[in-house]
């Protein structure tokens, strides 16, 4: 006798696409156009791949159309893969997509098995690299360029650059440039910018290097040239971009350290002091005019980590300050952020093993800043950003803790410090990332024991509050007023009840059981505005279930948000 049990409740809400128990990941990625929606895909089973020198794990990609032409669900067998052997591409319980072009095409990472073969299998060290970059066009439902390397974009994403340890791509919207062997390769909006290395056939370092530029539907333009190393980062800010340039050895001409204007290609030398092997380039302020430099020291105590010598520069005016006999207590390299510019503001902040002191005026004053005893600046990290730092992002806040870890992160005014600090999160739990509500609240996640089943608290830092919203679960996204999060986590299946949650209120709303990956649709265009609600009502959410048992509710859904 076979027993089955159906499922508990009704089935989630919207429009089920796939009947499946074995995807893996689902994300959308953005149409580029008013007139059609985002594209969806999900991504199958892993299997393994390769042979007796090589193994890995793949899987493959699927195209979904969705919306009231698709009647019924399918399943998975029946449908035909869009790219195969695509590396795994999901990260915990959010579906996240990959980087696309202007074009709508996805940028895809995926493993080429056939480059092994013929491989000497008595040189097993020696193997090519199987990992390459493939773009895939969901429109035409074409698999484009296969390169090697990792992929970075243009601001407008017209244009992409994909390289390796040997060799780079330049990718334009219609067609591709092969540049050989690159150093430094950036965009300064539509400007490709890279060091050009000439190398020797012996090994060793390069026997010369060219600063270049290609700008759109350009040839490729010598800027600087320089017969060993020569290096290079940018400087944005309220100024014209500028490259900040290290040569060796200087010339009769050039310094070892200066500044190049990309309009103008005048030049502004910096101390030469600063371009040794001892010091490098730290960060520089919002307006990019002041350049933070370190120099290492080692230590007297020879287990201890080697001090810093910060230095500031006003690259315009040549203005410098040594900041290091102004602080007290020592710069650790081991420090996680051992100096930070305010956002928004020509504002260093720095901590030591003491204090933390701010330079409220580059080059001119050095003072403590007030906290509470005991507290001293915590580095977070923001939700769907790179960012981790001791400011909030509007630079209104700072974030603190105590010398004991597992204690409180506290949240306090950067321009009153006698506003008392607030804690987030409560004493005993690990504060996760935090999420930028956009109105300067925070929506934060603490956890205990399982990361994934955190207690959500709505901060308020103006109003010193830090209200609980949820618990049992964590965020998938947040909006102007809602959040979406995946509750009553079972980590023993990995997954939760999708749900929507009333900022305001607190009033939940269930739409889905047995959630295990929730992903959002990014709206019409990869260029988000700021001031878009990304779980604005009418918002598609897709999402993977799969129920302790096997159902008919288990697979890919979309759903409208209400």
């Amino acid at each position: 006798m076979v027993l089955g049990c159906l499922p508990v409740g009704g089935p989630p809400a919207g429009q089920q696409l796939v009947h499946d128990r074995t995807l893996t990941c689902t994300f959308f990625t953005p149409s580029e156009t008013e007139s059609d929606p985002s594209f969806l895909f999900s991504t199958g089973p892993y299997r393994a791949i390769g042979n007796s020198l090589w193994q890995d794990t793949v899987t493959d990609l699927y195209a979904h159309p969705y919306g009231k032409a698709i009647a019924t669900a399918s399943g998975l067998t029946s449908l035909q893969a869009a790219v195969e052997n695509l590396s795994p591409i999901a990260l915990g319980a959010v579906g996240r997509s990959p980087e696309t072009d202007a074009l709508a095409r996805l940028f895809l990472g995926t493993v080429q098995a056939q480059a092994l073969s013929g491989v000497d299998p008595t040189q097993p060290y020696n193997l090519p690299s199987p990992y390459q970059i493939t773009r895939y066009d969901p429109r035409a439902g074409m698999v484009g360029p296969v390169v090697s390397g990792a992929a970075r974009f243009s601001l407008s994403r017209a244009r992409a650059f994909v390289s390796d340890e040997s060799s780079g791509t330049l990718l334009e919207l219609n067609g591709s440039r092969d540049l050989g062997a690159v150093d430094d390769p950036v965009f300064v909006g539509e400007d490709f910018y890279y060091v050009a290395v000439a190398r020797a056939d012996k090994p060793g370092p390069p026997s010369g290097a060219k600063l270049t530029r290609i700008k759109p539907n350009d040839e490729p333009e010598v800027l600087l040239s320089s017969s060993e190393l020569l290096s290079f980062t940018t400087v944005e800010g309220g100024r014209t971009p500028q490259l900040l340039v290290h040569q060796s050895p200087a010339t009769s001409t050039q310094p070892n350290l200066f500044m190049l204007d990309v309009d103008t290609l005048a030049s502004t030398p910096l101390p030469s002091d600063l371009g040794n092997g001892n010091s490098y380039f730290v960060s520089a302020s919002a307006s990019g005019r002041w350049l933070l430099f370190a120099t290492t020291a080692a230590s007297s105590d020879v287990e201890a980590f080697p001090t810093q010598r910060l230095t500031l520069v006003d690259w315009a005016t040549g203005a410098r300050t040594d900041l290091s006999p102004l602080l007290n207590g020592t710069i650790a390299l081991g420090g996680s952020s051992p100096a930070e510019w305010r956002p928004g503001h020509d504002e260093l902040w720095i901590q030591t093993d003491e204090n933390t002191f701010k330079v409220t005026e580059p080059g001119d004053l050095v003072t403590a800043v007030p906290s509470a005893a005991g507290l001293r600046a915590a580095a977070l990290s923001e939700a769907n950003t790179d960012r981790y730092s001791m400011f909030t992002p509007d630079g209104q806040h700072w974030f603190l803790r105590g010398s004991d870890y597992g204690g409180p992160v506290y949240i306090a005014s950067v321009d009153d410090p006698t506003l008392p600090p607030v804690p987030i999160n409560p004493h005993g739990s690990t504060l996760q990332l935090y999420w930028n509500v956009g109105d300067g609240r925070l929506l934060v996640g603490a956890s205990v024991e399982d990361d994934a089943r955190q207690e959500l608290f709505l901060v308020d830092p103006t109003a010193g509050t830090a209200r609980a919203l949820a618990s049992g679960g964590q965020v998938v996204a947040v909006g102007r007023a809602r959040a979406l999060a995946l509750l009553e986590w079972d980590g023993g299946r990995n997954s939760g009840a999708l749900t929507l949650i009333d900022l305001e209120s607190g009033a939940q709303t269930p739409l889905a059981e047995d959630v295990y990956i929730a992903a959002m649709d990014p709206g019409h265009f990869a260029e988000v505005r700021t001031d878009s609600d990304v779980l604005a009502p009418g918002t598609a959410i897709a999402f993977l279930s799969r129920g302790r048992f096997a159902s008919p509710y288990d697979g890919l859904w979309v759903t409208l948000l209400p």
